[in-house]
């Protein structure tokens, strides 16, 4: 088995082992991400609870499988194992007829764990831009929609082009300073690795 990735846990040791600790710092961590996910996809906070649980017990078979290896970080896999439960619960609902496809969560699909990581990172840019002051926001959003710098200037009121660079500059470096601080922000680099 290998370890989890995730702040150097062994998440799957610890749900194999029934070790509360780990259960407990694992719904901290995840929770609101399950939340998230069963919500917008038509459930309730009820129904997010019984997949959390069942996510955390399809994990804890697997655990028990003498040749089970993590490839990606924890949060991909338990991600990918609660969005399948979670669709078969939604889809039995409506009467149509699916199975946990484990060969998706077992197999290394490069497009479904880059379009988790894309959105982790998406999210966390939205969280940490937002926080951004408003003429830092308009002059990125202008920067990123490939408006020239004189342009921005102009829109902007800036004395200068050469101003306008600065101040994209500033704005971009706090940005990345605001991500970089965030703690979250490790472990999408766990993920990529």
């Amino acid at each position: 088995m290998v370890e989890a990735k995730g702040n150097g846990k062994n998440y799957i040791a610890g749900i194999a082992a029934g070790d509360t600790a780990t259960l407990e710092e694992i719904y901290r961590k995840y929770h609101q991400v399950i939340l998230h996910l069963v919500k917008t996809h038509g459930g309730s906070a009820d129904d997010a609870r019984d997949v959390f649980q069942e996510g955390i017990l399809f994990i804890y078979q697997k655990s028990k499988e003498p040749d089970f290896q993590l490839r990606h970080s924890f949060l991909s896999y338990f991600y990918v194992v609660c969005k399948n439960i979670w669709s078969n619960h939604y889809r039995r609902k409506y009467n149509e007829e699916l199975s946990l496809n484990v060969a998706i969560i077992e197999t290394e699909e490069a497009g479904l764990m880059e379009d988790i990581l894309l959105n982790e990172q998406y999210r966390l840019y939205r969280k940490h831009f937002r926080k951004l002051g408003k003429d830092c926001q308009k002059v990125l959003e202008m920067y990123f929609d490939k408006v020239s710098m004189a342009e921005i200037a102009r829109r902007m009121g800036f004395a200068s082009e050469g101003y306008a660079k600065k101040r994209k500059f500033k704005c971009k470096e706090k940005l990345i300073q605001l991500i970089k601080a965030d703690p979250s922000f490790k472990e999408l680099k766990h993920k990529e690795e």
